[in-house]
């Protein structure tokens, strides 16, 4: 991306910040929520920022540093039987892994 942002500026208001902290569940009230809409639209301002750098003849780069990923080359091989890995298993029935239920449905 390049050139100027074209977009409109968009500040957040406290009715979407309200909005937003409670489908975060976070409970913002009074000087709090003012105090936050601030700073995310700091926030928001610095990505703008960030959006208007000139970055046309940059090349993408996946880290900081010219780290090579090494992989090893996939290869089939043996796997446990699956008598030794239903042995390991604390509780096993009809085919499956039995394990404590962990949601609440």
């Amino acid at each position: 991306m390049s050139g100027e942002n074209k977009e409109t500026k968009k500040e957040v208001s406290i009715d979407e910040m309200r909005k937003i902290a409670k489908l975060s569940r976070i409970k913002l009230e009074g000087e709090k929520l003012e105090l936050m809409v601030k700073d995310f639209n700091q926030i928001l301002e610095f990505v703008r920022q960030i959006e208007n750098v000139d970055t046309e003849n940059i090349k993408p780069m996946e880290h900081v540093l010219d780290h090579k990923n090494v992989r090893r080359e996939d290869k089939e091989k043996e796997s446990f039987h699956h008598d030794v890995i239903k042995n390991m298993a604390p509780s096993y029935e009809a085919g499956f892994f039995i394990v404590p239920k962990v949601i609440d449905a």
